[in-house]
């Protein structure tokens, strides 16, 4: 639609400096006649009509270069009102602007007395154009109604080219107007050659064809910001499926187990027999932890949503804290391999140790549970900044969920189908937290290699 109507605007502009052009034109030959007119006329003077004895006195010429030859004199005839010159009889007195001729006094007094006239004007007709003049007169009022095209002038008798002003030799793309003036001879016409329209055109339209196109990119930037806002709202709505999918299968794994425990201690002679007692017990014990940790993280994440949380920084060498974190994991699984790498014995920073040791330990918790075989804990010490770095040789991860996988609630998989349990928001718990000390964190994907790395 907004292409159709600059078009259109482009096409009326383009009419309209077409018709500015061609009426300029046309004011131009009417101001060129005007002008030719004061020269060429000529008015008979000192006459006096009441004496029949009297001759024709003289002719003024107004021009200062008044005509050579004159084929006749006043002469009326029976068909004609028109008034001829017959053959000057002395021009010795045409330095002094007057060309005196004479006659029969008889026929001039007749014929100025049928006239009724005291005075006579002549105007002499020319055929040729005085191009020089008629473009001096048109760039005139080109100017002055900021018309900026450059064109031809054609002299035209009986359809033959009688003379012509030529500007522009290549003629591709001119716009051609024949003048319809009342002033041009009989059986004569100019012609007019121009170019330039479309770029006036163009121009005339620049301010429509901006607010155009700011209006079209203002309507196609609402569309892809409503459709990003639908993607979005339907990634939301299915990440939040996919999190209580995940969060239920979570919650009924140790409340089941626990139900089974209990189940079972009331199916034999608890105080008899202690050794299995405790046994239940410990499991119970267990699930029932793995379930507040599980609360736990959710209320630290929503509280971390809201700014609630207040660190409690004090200066910890983090050093001994991943050691103690990687002796953990090690007891936990016995089919990976931990490996801490660092160019310092001791690294001091000011950190919360509980929600620092926290986001390392969901690092290393996602990586023993996604990643590769082996696992490197890396720490080094820059002149402004610490890098920790988690690598693991696995490749479950690629590029294109680097942009998603620190959201809320986020995993790899869809719905409950993953290799391993999770609840999705262990990566983003990290990543608020890291933010939280002011540093950054950032995920690395190589064909051989996932790595996470933290910037503090």
């Amino acid at each position: 639609m907004q292409l159709y109507w600059n078009f259109e605007m482009f096409a009326s502009n383009k009419s309209q400096y077409v018709f500015k052009v061609e009426k300029a034109f046309e004011d131009a030959i009417e101001t060129y006649y005007f002008e030719l007119g004061k020269s060429d006329v000529l008015t008979i003077l000192d006459t006096d009509f009441t004496n029949k004895n009297d001759s024709l006195s003289g002719v003024q010429f107004l021009n200062k270069n008044p005509l050579k030859e004159m084929s006749t004199f006043f002469k009326k005839n029976s068909n004609t009102e028109s008034i001829d010159f017959r053959e000057i009889i002395d021009s010795s007195q045409t330095e002094n602007n007057f060309l005196l001729v004479t006659g029969k006094s008889a026929m001039d007094d007749n014929v100025l007395a049928e006239l009724k006239f005291n005075n006579i004007t002549v105007t002499q007709t020319r055929d040729s154009i005085d191009f020089k003049l008629l473009r001096k007169i048109t760039d005139s009022i080109f100017l002055k109604e900021k018309i900026k095209s450059i064109y031809n002038v054609l002299h035209y008798k009986k359809d033959t080219i009688f003379g012509s002003d030529i500007v522009l030799t290549n003629k591709t793309g001119l716009i051609e107007y024949s003048s319809t003036s009342n002033y041009i001879p009989n059986l004569q016409n100019l012609e007019l050659e121009f170019n330039n329209t479309e770029k006036q055109a163009f121009f005339k339209s620049l301010t429509g064809i901006i607010l155009s196109l700011i209006l079209s990119l203002g309507i196609l930037f609402s569309i892809y910001y409503l459709i990003k806002t639908i993607n979005k709202q339907k990634q939301l709505s299915k990440i939040k499926d996919d999190f209580i999918s995940n969060i239920t299968h979570e919650f009924k794994t140790p409340i089941a187990t626990v139900s089974a425990a209990i189940e079972a201690l009331g199916s034999f002679n608890v105080i008899q027999d202690k050794e299995k007692t405790n046994t239940y017990l410990t499991i119970s014990n267990q699930q029932l932890k793995k379930l507040d940790v599980m609360v736990e993280k959710l209320l630290e994440t929503s509280a971390l949503d809201e700014n609630n949380v207040k660190l409690n920084k004090h200066v910890v060498d983090i050093v001994p804290l991943i050691e103690k974190l990687l002796t953990k994991y090690e007891l936990i699984t016995n089919t990976k391999e931990f490996k801490l790498n660092t160019n310092v014995s001791s690294l001091k920073l000011k950190v919360d140790s509980f929600y620092f040791s926290s986001a390392i330990s969901n690092l290393l918790d996602n990586a023993e549970k996604y990643g590769g075989r082996k696992i490197e804990i890396k720490i080094t010490q820059n002149v402004n900044s610490t890098n920790i770095s988690i690598r693991d040789n696995g490749n479950s991860l690629n590029q294109t969920d680097s942009s998603y996988i620190f959201d809320k609630f986020s995993r790899k998989a869809t719905g409950n189908n993953h290799d391993a349990a999770g609840s999705g928001i262990g990566l983003y718990f990290s990543k608020k937290v890291v933010e939280k000390h002011g540093g950054t964190i950032t995920l690395k994907v190589m064909e051989d290699f996932t790595e996470f790395i933290i910037t503090i």
